[in-house]
């Protein structure tokens, strides 16, 4: 599979939709994500069960203590540095407290915010998810 030619048209098709927390965002494009690179479909943990972030906060608890350890043990995949992360792979980005998750494209990282797409450097990721490893 290429994943470079899979996350172009990803990209493509993310930058005509609108954010919109529970149909949009960066948990669900994550898990197609992880769908699409691994056959791992998570998608009926989350699609249609949070509509804000109090709600995906409780959401994400019922996996984890923390949403980082939440991630982990929803794709059943140990953490590894951000460095590490290779085209495909999930990594975890906070902007003002909140946690995104967006994909590795790069040298950057690609996630889904309330404007869109947003590309932030890799550096600043807290840790990486190496799909590989699913």
């Amino acid at each position: 599979m290429d994943r470079r030619k899979l996350l172009n048209s990803i990209i493509r098709e993310y930058r005509s939709k609108e954010y919109s927390i529970g149909s949009n965002d960066c948990l669900l494009m994550a898990v197609r994500i992880v769908k699409e690179i691994t056959g791992k479909d998570l998608s009926s943990l989350f699609q249609g069960k949070y509509k804000d972030q109090t709600s995906i906060n409780r959401l994400v608890l019922q996996y984890g203590r923390t949403f980082r350890e939440a991630v982990s043990n929803v794709l059943e995949i140990t953490e590894s540095l951000s460095k590490e992360a290779k085209i495909g792979d999930i990594l975890l980005y906070h902007e003002n407290d909140i946690p995104h998750l967006g994909f590795c494209f790069g040298r950057h990282v690609i996630f889904m915010g309330e404007k869109g797409l947003i590309e932030v450097p890799i550096s600043k990721c807290d840790c990486c998810w190496r799909l590989e490893d699913a």
